[in-house]
């Protein structure tokens, strides 16, 4: 009787250890449901800021990470799409930026804003002048878009060749945000445009100052440094500007430098790293073959200028040092037709050169803005060519094949 009792005093015991661990489970699954369901919020939340602060810091590759990161994970809002759109649009991918706008429409962005971003585009390729009415009412009720709005009348007029109403607008945005980098590095670009090259340096500067990990404003300025034969003073900057992200306008930057400080063997490697970066680089191409040539090895110089020359047939330099190259190879006849090319463009540039003389004494005549634009997008300066065809568009706004040539010459630079 007495054992008997003390097994069900034992299997009481049991019983009762046994809902107690079940409980203690039940407990901590509960738990970790209810944090992880608390904590998923948060998680986004913290994610999203990551975008803010890269998209604040104007780091648009960080931010485009930031935001097939936060897709990914969550999959894509209105939001995300949209802010993925200005992004896009920062970085000169406007082919991409409308159908992100798109899709942010279709899942409920507000339509206002869906509107705002398609006129910065819009004014950024040139298809809208910075007069447009609705910008204009913009730039008196910005909403949150303020620096937005600043940008955008900022770039048309500087694309319109009106630097001093662009000049004005970079003073107010100066006055409303004084810690904001991006209007001294468009003050650096309108100092150098107008040849004020240590004006340029001064306002890169303090771009750099306010924000030196931004890759753009290193690299731009170290450009600078490099038209006034600061050789030491660039590549110093070219080497930060890499350091934060690899791009071949650095590595062909950092090379020129090296190579007028007579390091040569140091160009020859930043060159071609960066054919690594970007294999049909015509710059880095074209600095190799020149090096060739001058260390007179034809053979060598020919390697690298044959593949540039198959990269763009229309560049007279590429074409007459191609030339050069295979001379010094001891390939004459070959040498021949390339320096008829290199003619045939010389004499080509020089008729440019004679519509732009008329241009002056013809400042209504779009047609002639037109065809100068179309030419110089064939064989000169593809920036140069968008200028031509802006002004053909202010001449007359309904100049249709300019504006066809126009879109198409952005979208092209952009693939490039």
């Amino acid at each position: 009787m007495t054992m008997g009792n003390g097994e069900t005093r034992r299997g009481q015991a049991g019983l009762s250890k046994r809902r107690v661990r079940c409980m203690l489970v039940i407990t901590i699954v509960g738990i970790v449901v209810a944090w992880a369901f608390g904590t998923k919020p948060l998680v986004r939340r913290y994610k999203f800021s990551r975008v803010h602060r890269a998209i604040n810091d104007r780091n648009w590759d960080e931010a485009l990470g930031q935001l097939a990161a936060f897709d990914e994970s969550y999959g894509s809002t209105s939001e995300s799409l949209f802010l993925r759109a200005r992004a896009l649009r920062h970085s000169g991918a406007y082919d991409q930026v409308d159908v992100a706008l798109n899709k942010a429409e279709h899942l409920g962005c507000d339509e206002n804003r869906i509107e705002r971003e398609r006129l910065f585009l819009q004014v950024e390729l040139g298809q809208t002048s910075p007069d447009d009415r609705m910008l204009q009412r913009l730039a008196m009720d910005p909403g949150g878009d303020a620096q937005e709005v600043f940008e955008a009348l900022v770039k048309g007029y500087f694309l319109n060749d009106e630097l001093g109403r662009a000049t004005m607008v970079l003073d107010a945005w100066h006055k409303s945000f004084p810690n904001d980098p991006q209007p001294f590095f468009y003050g650096g670009t309108i100092a150098e445009h107008n040849k004020q090259l240590e004006d340029s340096v001064r306002w890169h500067r303090q771009a750099v100052a306010l924000a030196p990990k931004n890759p753009d404003f290193r690299r731009r300025l170290a450009e600078v440094q490099l038209s006034l034969r600061n050789y030491r003073q660039a590549c110093l900057h070219f080497e930060v500007a890499l350091s934060l992200r690899e791009d071949v306008e650095s590595l062909w930057g950092l090379g020129l430098c090296l190579k007028y400080q007579g390091k040569l063997e140091l160009a020859r490697e930043s060159f071609v790293r960066g054919l690594k970066v970007a294999p049909n680089n015509t710059l880095c191409l074209v600095a190799l073959g020149e090096m060739g040539i001058e260390a007179g090895n034809g053979e060598e110089a020919l390697r690298w200028l044959e593949s540039a020359s198959k990269v763009n047939l229309n560049d007279y330099d590429m074409q007459y040092d191609t030339a050069r190259a295979l001379l010094f190879s001891g390939q004459g006849d070959l040498a021949k037709a390339h320096f008829q090319r290199a003619a045939a463009l010389r004499r080509e540039l020089t008729r440019i050169e004679q519509l732009q003389e008329m241009a002056k004494s013809s400042p209504d005549d779009a047609e002639l803005r037109y065809q100068i634009g179309k030419s110089v997008a064939q064989y000169g300066d593809r920036e140069e060519a968008a200028k031509w065809l802006r002004g053909a568009l202010k001449c007359d706004p309904n100049h249709q094949l300019a504006r066809e040539t126009l879109t198409s010459l952005t979208m092209t630079q952009t693939q490039n």
